[in-house]
């Protein structure tokens, strides 16, 4: 939970009002001050502000034997402040679990990530949604292609993506397994299987963040790598976080990965920024590297 200071916030209500009716002049002033601390949980959607110190003057001329009613709201004097690492991102924030269709790993740590981040958001502004693939054969690609279509226009009005790809992939060579025949995989070269995956999620892959959950060898093998390299210029996405260890542990990516993502998703920091300040901590009790 994040504290913010919130200072000293004025309202002050206009300085006369009248009742000719009842033949009653009355000159009043309502100073109210609120010193408070603002806290923000992810598990609440809204400030709730504590230690509130109220001060109230009120002077009347006379008294009145009905309510005084005020001819115009109470006005905000000065604003709100709070420091930079309180800062909540409401942004429309879509969450995608991209994943080979038989995979059985990997679940856990996106559902995890779904829990953690849905109750920054209200229904409108968040979605989280599991998109499997097959691309091995023609009518398992049509069928990735004509759901990943209908995702794409469903999440077309959401500002921030973040999509975690889950897949095995060949640790000496670094292809990508993009499905499977007869329960065995199918391994792709890096550029083919990820523009077959990107193409009908255009749209939503461009500004995305694009979190791999596949070993290091993609990164390792030069060749993945430069394959690598050459989707992010077709596809623009706002950044790719990948891992370099031989057999990547999703259990000991997921607590740099909740840090990370809270600093991008709910105070709305860079990637970049974020990983090189170390707001992410340390993957894997290794170093992180931004290009």
């Amino acid at each position: 939970m994040e504290k913010c200071v919130v200072p000293s916030v004025i309202f002050s209500l206009p300085p006369t009002a009248s009742r000719t009716k009842s033949k009653l002049h009355v000159t009043c002033t309502v100073t109210l001050q609120l010193h408070a601390v603002a806290s923000v949980s992810p598990f609440e959607s809204t400030f709730k502000l504590s230690r509130i110190k109220p001060t109230l003057s009120l002077t009347l001329d006379s008294t009145l034997e009905e309510p005084l009613s005020l001819p115009t709201p109470p006005l905000v004097l000065g604003a709100f402040q709070h420091a930079t690492s309180a800062q909540v991102a409401s942004l429309p924030t879509a969450l995608v679990h991209l994943h080979m269709d038989n995979l059985k790993v990997g679940h856990a740590q996106a559902n995890m990530m779904d829990c953690y981040f849905q109750p920054y958001f209200d229904k409108d502004n968040y979605y989280f949604s599991h998109l499997s693939f097959n691309l091995a054969t023609e009518e398992s690609m049509r069928t990735y292609e004509r759901t990943a279509i209908d995702l794409t226009h469903s999440l077309s009005s959401f500002t921030r993506v973040v999509i975690f790809l889950i897949t095995h992939n060949n640790e000496e060579r670094g292809d990508l397994f993009s499905g499977h025949i007869d329960k065995k995989p199918i391994a792709s070269k890096v550029s083919e299987c990820l523009q077959v995956l990107f193409n009908p999620l255009t749209k939503l892959v461009q500004n995305a963040d694009i979190i791999f959950n596949v070993c290091g060898s993609v990164v390792t093998q030069q060749e993945s790598f430069n394959d690598l390299k050459e989707v992010a210029a077709k596809f623009k996405p706002r950044s790719m976080i990948l891992f370099d260890a031989q057999r990547l542990q999703l259990g000991s990516t997921t607590s740099y990965l909740l840090s990370l993502l809270d600093s991008v998703i709910v105070q709305g920091f860079h990637v970049a920024q974020a990983a090189k300040s170390g707001k992410g901590g340390k993957g894997g009790g290794g170093e992180t590297n931004v290009d």
